[in-house]
C-alpha cells in the first residue's frame, strides 16, 4: 500500500487567514480635514448665509486752502454682502443579511463586516468630499480626452483622481447643458479607475451621444449648469465674468480675483513662487502671508524636491549614529518660501494654490452623521413582491457649503508642466559633492587641533598662556568642532576640569581666533566629562529647525446609534 500522502489528509488541515485587512487604494481627505480644523464653522438655516465684505475705501483726500477755501465734499466706505446655502450630499451602503449573520464573532470571520462598513464608509464619504473641494463648484471630476469602448481616458489635470471604483457618475456635454445619462436613460458606474499610471476609467454603460471632451460629474445633479461644492477653484479664480457668492465678478473685477501666475506649460521655477507671494503682499499688504499653506499635488512637491537636489552638498556629521547614513533626498519640513506644503493625491496636478485657511470656513445646516428617520438609522429593503428582501441599506448625510471670504489673501500658480517627463528630466540633474564634503580619514589630532577653533579652558591649575585679542568673526562663521577636553580623551590623558566654556561672556558675539575655522565642516561633539562640567551642550551641528506641526485627521466614525447595524 503507497505511503499516505498530503492529498489523503488535506480534510485534516486548518486553513490559516490573516487577521489584518490591508487598504489597497487612497481615501485622502487632506483638504477637508485642513478646512474642518482651522476654517470657522457657522451653523445655518436654509435660509442664505450673509457674509458682509468691506469691498472699497471711502473718504476723500488732498489739499485745501486754509485761507477760507472750500474743502470738499467726502464720502464713506463701501460695503457688499456674499451669500451661501448649503448642499446635501449622501453616502448609501446596502448590506444582506448573510453576511450580517456570517461576520459576526471570532469564531465566523476575523471583522464584522456590517460594523466595518459603518467606519469605512465614513471614511469613503470624507474622501468623495474631499474630491468635490478640488473641483470649481460644478460637480466637473474630470474631463473625457478620447474613448475606447467603455474605456476613458482622462485629461491631465485631475485625470481619473476623483473618482473611484463602484461609483455612480454622470456623463455631461462640454457645456454642462445636456445630461447624456438622463437622455439615454442609462446609468453609469465606474468598475476601474487608474488615476497613477494610464490616467484612465472603465465604466459598465456609456449613453449614447457621448464624445470626447465630455465631462464627468457626480452622481445627484440634474439639469444645465449644476451647482455642487464648492472647492478651490472656485474661491481661488481670477476670472472677471460670472458670479461668486451670488456676487457679480464684473463688479469687483479687482476685489474678487484671486492672483494668479501663468507659469506658461513650464517647469516650475523659484520665480514663480516668489511672484505669487509677492502678489498677495502687494494685494493686501506686507504682513498677509503669515498664515499661508502651498497646497499642491504630489507631482508638484516632486518637482519642488527636484530644483533642491540639482547641486547636492554631503556633509557627514559626526557623533550620531546617522553619521554615515546615505540619503540623496529631503526629508524633513518642506516649505516655499517659509510657506509650509501640504500635498494631496487630489490635488490638481498642475497648480499650486497658496490658500490662508484663516478665511475659509463652512456653512452647516446639518453635520455628517447617520441619516434618521424617528431614531432609524437602517432601513429595510424591499422585494419585487412587496415583502421584506433579505438586506438593508443605511446612510451617511450632509448639509454645507465652503465659502472664502477673501479671494485676495491666496494665490496660485497654474499651467505648471510637472508631468512625469518632466520630473525625470529635472532629475537627471547633475549632483555635485564637492570634495570637501566628501567623507575622508580622520585627521591626525595634530591636523585636528589646526583645524579647530580654540575653545578657552581652565584647570584647577591654569598653565600660563599667552593673551590673545579677540578677533570679529567672518560673515558667516562656523562652529567650533571639537574641545580641548575630547582631544586629550583621544591621546589616552585624563581630561581636565572645565569650569567655563568660553573666557568671553554668553552674550559676547566675539570668537578667539582660529587658523582655518572655514575649513572645519564636520560636527563633533565635546566629550561627556566637558559637558557634564559645562552648563552648556557645545555640539557643533546646529540644532535641526523646529518641525512644522502637522494637520491630524478628525474623526471619522460618529457615535453608531442604539438601531446602528451590529
Amino acid at each position: 500500500m503507497a505511503a499516505q500522502a498530503n492529498a489523503n489528509v488535506i480534510a485534516l488541515q486548518l486553513e490559516k487567514v490573516r487577521d489584518k485587512v490591508p487598504l489597497l487604494y487612497e481615501r485622502d481627505d487632506i483638504l477637508l480635514t485642513m478646512i474642518q480644523q482651522r476654517g470657522d464653522v457657522e451653523k445655518v438655516s436654509s435660509r442664505n448665509m450673509r457674509l458682509p465684505l468691506q469691498v472699497n475705501p471711502g473718504g476723500k483726500a488732498g489739499s485745501y486752502n486754509a485761507d477760507g477755501g472750500d474743502l470738499g465734499r467726502g464720502s464713506g466706505t463701501q460695503y457688499d454682502v456674499a451669500q451661501v446655502s448649503p448642499i446635501f450630499f449622501r453616502f448609501a451602503i446596502e448590506i444582506t443579511k448573510l453576511v450580517e449573520y456570517a461576520t459576526t464573532g471570532r469564531e465566523r470571520a476575523i471583522e464584522n463586516a456590517a460594523k466595518r462598513e459603518v467606519a469605512q464608509g465614513m471614511k469613503q464619504f470624507r474622501s468623495f468630499l474631499d474630491k468635490l473641494m478640488q473641483t470649481a463648484g460644478n460637480g466637473v471630476l474630470g474631463t473625457i480626452s478620447s474613448i475606447a469602448s467603455t474605456t476613458f481616458t482622462m485629461t491631465v489635470p485631475n485625470g481619473a483622481a476623483l473618482v473611484y471604483p463602484g461609483q455612480t457618475i454622470q456623463i455631461y456635454d462640454t457645456t454642462l447643458t445636456t445630461n447624456r445619462n438622463i437622455a439615454a436613460g442609462v446609468t453609469t458606474t465606474v468598475l476601474t479607475a487608474d488615476p497613477v499610471t494610464t490616467q484612465t476609467i472603465t465604466v459598465d454603460n456609456v449613453p449614447t451621444g457621448t464624445v470626447a471632451t465630455d465631462v464627468i460629474v457626480h452622481d445627484g445633479l440634474s439639469g444645465a449648469q449644476p451647482v455642487s461644492l464648492f472647492g478651490i477653484k472656485y474661491h481661488q479664480n481670477n476670472a472677471t465674468t460670472g458670479t461668486w457668492l451670488n456676487l457679480n465678478r464684473a463688479t469687483y473685477p479687482v476685489q474678487l480675483a484671486t492672483p494668479r501666475v501663468n507659469a506658461g506649460n513650464a517647469a516650475l521655477t523659484p520665480s514663480n513662487v516668489r511672484l505669487a507671494i509677492n502678489k498677495v503682499r502687494k494685494s493686501l499688504g506686507i504682513n498677509h502671508i503669515s498664515k499661508l499653506i502651498a497646497y499642491m499635488a504630489v507631482e508638484q512637491e516632486h518637482a519642488w524636491e527636484n530644483l533642491g537636489i540639482t547641486v547636492s552638498q554631503i556633509i557627514k556629521e559626526g557623533g550620531t549614529s546617522s553619521g554615515n547614513d546615505l540619503d540623496l533626498l529631503f526629508t524633513g519640513r518642506k516649505t516655499m518660501s517659509g510657506v509650509p506644503i501640504k500635498s494631496s493625491v487630489n490635488a490638481d496636478q498642475t497648480r499650486v494654490d497658496f490658500l490662508d485657511l484663516s478665511h475659509w470656513g463652512r456653512a452647516v445646516l446639518k453635520d455628517i452623521d447617520f441619516y434618521e428617520v424617528n431614531g432609524n438609522t437602517v432601513f429595510p429593503i424591499y422585494g419585487a413582491s412587496g415583502g421584506l428582501a433579505a438586506s438593508y441599506i443605511f446612510y451617511f448625510d450632509t448639509a454645507f457649503q465652503v465659502w472664502d471670504d477673501s479671494p485676495r489673501t491666496g494665490a496660485f500658480i497654474d499651467s505648471s508642466n510637472n508631468s512625469a517627463a518632466s520630473s525625470r528630466r529635472n532629475s537627471k540633474a547633475s549632483s555635485t559633492i564637492p570634495a570637501s564634503a566628501r567623507p575622508t580619514k580622520p585627521p591626525s589630532p595634530r591636523n585636528r587641533k589646526a583645524r579647530s577653533p580654540a575653545l578657552s579652558t581652565r584647570s584647577s591649575n591654569p598653565p600660563p598662556t599667552a593673551s590673545r585679542t579677540p578677533t570679529t568673526p567672518p560673515a558667516s562663521p562656523r562652529s567650533p568642532t571639537i574641545s580641548r577636553a575630547k582631544r586629550e580623551s583621544q591621546k589616552g590623558i585624563k581630561p581636565r576640569r572645565i569650569s567655563s566654556a568660553s573666557t568671553a561672556p554668553p552674550s559676547s558675539d566675539r570668537w578667539l581666533p582660529c587658523k582655518d575655522s572655514a575649513a572645519s565642516t564636520g560636527s563633533t561633539p565635546i566629550s561627556s566629562a566637558a559637558r557634564s562640567a559645562s552648563p552648556r551642550s557645545f555640539l557643533a551641528s546646529e540644532p535641526p529647525p523646529r518641525a512644522h506641526p502637522a494637520s491630524s485627521a478628525l474623526s471619522a466614525t460618529p457615535p453608531a446609534p442604539a438601531s446602528a447595524p451590529r
